[in-house]
């Protein structure tokens, strides 16, 4: 059974709307819709019901801001682009406070 809110067509829509967005920021667009579903639910005198995030709303908080892709194309390229070069800050933690070490995708992490 699905119990999504939305139909397919709307997420295909919506991820390709998000699709420059880094995490941060779907995350900040999906709380600022979530506080004003709050907000109103608060006002309408409806606090005790879930709340409910229409597609509508997303698509016009993803329209409300520039990704940080395209507003600063140049250093989050050059970022990326330097990622592979990155090394740890730090030698292996071999304390007995160390977390233990989780294969992910066959490889250590």
């Amino acid at each position: 059974m699905d119990e999504s809110p939305f139909t397919e067509e709307q997420w295909r829509s919506l991820l390709t709307e998000y699709r420059l967005c880094i995490p941060d920021e779907i995350g900040n667009a999906v709380r600022r819709v979530a506080e004003e579903c709050f907000y109103q639910q608060q006002q309408e005198g409806k606090a005790d019901r879930p709340l409910e995030v229409s597609f509508e709303q997303l698509l016009a908080q993803r329209q409300a801001f520039a990704p940080a892709l395209i507003r600063s194309e140049g250093p989050m390229l050059e970022i990326r682009n330097n990622a592979t070069y990155a090394k740890p800050v730090s030698s292996p933690d071999t304390s007995r406070f160390a977390r233990p070490k989780m294969e992910l995708f066959g490889a250590d992490y």
